[in-house]
């Protein structure tokens, strides 16, 4: 959900202009607003890969107007540059990378509501499935026994999938409603629901893992996805069934159906592999 994001925007910014080294780099705020597009990308970069020597106060402020400025590249590019550095234990480990975590955490948090501002208003489709994953990076707490998002940022998640008319941003929400520890609220598991019937393969694709959470409805859901339209729901379903430690013998009908019915190499293999474990265990 993040990694391949930061990526990109890093390999993005490292095309399109020769990152020349500047002598004098934005550390505030107005400063920020004041440079040039070169030195805003190269300190946006640099903040990625943590190679910055900014102060945590200094980071906020920078990140916090480039989370407002009107180019979307640097919105994107902030988004980016929060998730690296709120869940950048998850990402790289390493003491150092730590060791920016501990610092940096109590200056980032305030940027929560700008974040949250763009999930809600901004008019880019594409920020504000960025935003998504960045409202909940916020949450990220390597000390913490599971990792996950808390009930405030679930609740708006769950708003954001009614309000939110992009099947894009849907997805990233589902996405992030699906890998949340532990059993899910009735509210999330409409959502989850919701999202496995949904027009758009993409929504129904990101709700897929959230089957596994939804009891013996998940279950029949995720069997029922067999039978999708989407090549790619249907493959991803037939890897969910094979990876399934609670496959019975009432579940080789459904696979048996799923095995006739399918062309894909792939969707095939995963089903025959889930058919022959049930059937050994007779």
């Amino acid at each position: 959900m993040y990694q391949t994001r930061i990526v990109y925007f890093v390999v993005y910014l490292a095309v399109e202009s020769s990152l020349l080294a500047q002598p004098g780099l934005p550390r505030s705020e107005d400063e920020f607003k004041a440079a040039s597009k070169e030195a805003k990308r190269e300190l946006v970069v640099k903040i990625i890969r943590h190679t910055d020597d900014l102060a945590p106060e200094e980071l906020a402020a920078v990140l916090r107007a480039s989370l407002a400025d009107p180019d979307r590249a640097f919105r994107e590019g902030a988004l980016a540059a929060i998730s690296a550095r709120t869940i950048g234990p998850l990402l790289v480990r390493g003491t150092s990378i730590r060791q920016d975590w501990n610092r940096d955490r109590a200056a980032l948090q305030p940027l929560r509501p700008r974040v949250e501002d763009l999930l809600r208003k901004d008019t880019e489709e594409s920020i504000r499935a960025d935003a998504v994953s960045t409202f909940a990076s916020f949450d990220y707490d390597p000390s913490a026994p599971q990792t996950g998002i808390n009930a405030v940022t679930v609740r708006i998640l769950l708003e954001r999938y009614y309000a939110d008319s992009s099947p894009r941003v849907k997805a990233k929400i589902v996405t992030g409603l699906s890998v949340v520890p532990g059993p899910v609220t009735e509210s999330v598991g409409v959502v989850l629901k919701d999202a496995i019937a949904f027009p758009d393969r993409r929504v129904r694709f990101a709700a897929l893992h959230g089957m596994a959470k939804l009891g013996s409805d998940g279950r029949i859901l995720l069997f029922s996805a067999l039978r999708d339209s989407d090549r790619s729901v249907r493959i991803q379903a037939a890897i969910l069934v094979d990876q399934r430690a609670d496959l019975r013998p009432e579940d080789l009908p459904a696979i048996e159906s799923g095995l006739e019915r399918e062309e894909d190499a792939q969707a095939r293999a995963a089903l025959e592999r889930a058919a022959i474990r049930i059937r050994t265990r007779r």
